[in-house]
């Protein structure tokens, strides 16, 4: 069952890569027009404050702040996005957070690690190392991917290690330290809201929302799909490092769900959709393709041993 929810979350996030890639080409004026939209749209969940039993500043605070930090590396996340629209080679970037949360977590939950676990981060770093310096034969943008990555990196490794904390340490329950998550990267939309007030005109911002709010809804509903698929496999998983491995596959799950976007849309008849998202994947997604599937089954494997 675990098997099937860990598949299902993967298709989940690699949806939601497909929609940036999309709004990051055609929507967005810059990354921080996609940081207000997505965090904005996290009040939804925080809707459910009326049900929270736990109101301890602690757990307020660290929850939150791993959600504030969450949505902050997205907007990194977006900004590697905007420099080289590939998500494929973006997830790859993204498999460095696993040795990152470990390092992490040794320093601050303080976590045994063996020596099969270094040989884990060995490998994942060579593997990002080969990916960063090779990467510009086939395509010089990707390997500066990376070193634009790395906040992103750093900050979703901090938040991770946080809600760690929270659920382990502070055992928390799920629904409670989520609904602070969320509230967390609101504060952040609402903070750089009011930073960018003089970018968030009537003229632009507003009929973006207005005309693709529907969309911006479905993303959102996606991603929390993609969150309970996630965490419910973490809770049912019989082999925690089998299922850290089969996620390191995003980059190759992100292509062929990108495909079947393609497939889909030009079955609907979505004609600039469709050659937006169809250069995208022929320009970016599949040069160097082989390459990138040696790299990611390469991190797969520092994964598994770290798992």
């Amino acid at each position: 069952m675990w098997i099937g929810l860990t598949f299902a979350s993967l298709v989940m996030w690699s949806l939601m890569n497909v929609i940036d890639s999309y709004f990051i080409e055609d929507v967005y004026r810059d990354e921080y027009d996609g940081l207000i939209i997505s965090a904005l749209f996290n009040l939804l969940p925080f809707l459910g404050i009326f049900f929270v039993k736990d109101f301890s500043l602690m757990t307020i605070v660290m929850s939150s702040g791993a959600g504030f930090l969450m949505m902050l590396s997205f907007l990194f996340y977006l900004k590697a996005f905007k420099y080289h629209n590939d998500p494929s080679a973006i997830q790859i970037a993204w498999l460095l957070s696993a040795p990152v949360v470990l390092i992490l977590s040794f320093i601050f939950l303080s976590e045994k690690l063996d020596w099969v676990k270094y040989v884990g981060m060995a490998v994942i770093f060579f593997g990002g190392i080969v990916f960063s310096f090779f990467g510009h034969r086939i395509n010089k943008k990707m390997s500066r991917l990376i070193p634009i990555m790395v906040p992103a990196i750093i900050l979703y490794a901090l938040c991770t290690v946080m809600m760690r904390w929270v659920y382990e340490v502070r055992e928390v329950n799920f629904f409670d330290g989520f609904i602070w998550f969320c509230f967390g990267g609101a504060m952040l939309g609402i903070g750089t809201c009011i930073a960018r007030r003089k970018t968030v005109t009537k003229k632009y911002f507003f009929p973006v929302v207005r005309k693709y709010w529907k969309i911006f809804l479905a993303a959102e509903l996606v991603e929390l799909v993609a969150v309970f698929f996630q965490q419910t496999a973490i809770e049912k998983t019989t082999n925690v490092a089998l299922f850290a491995t089969l996620e390191s596959f995003m980059p190759i799950m992100v292509i062929i769900v990108m495909l079947a976007t393609i497939v889909f849309l030009r079955m609907v008849g979505n004609k600039k959709e469709k050659e937006i998202i169809s250069d995208i994947y022929e320009n970016n997604m599949l040069a160097g393709l082989k390459w990138k599937i040696a790299i990611v089954v390469l991190m797969a494997y520092g994964t598994y041993l770290i798992g």
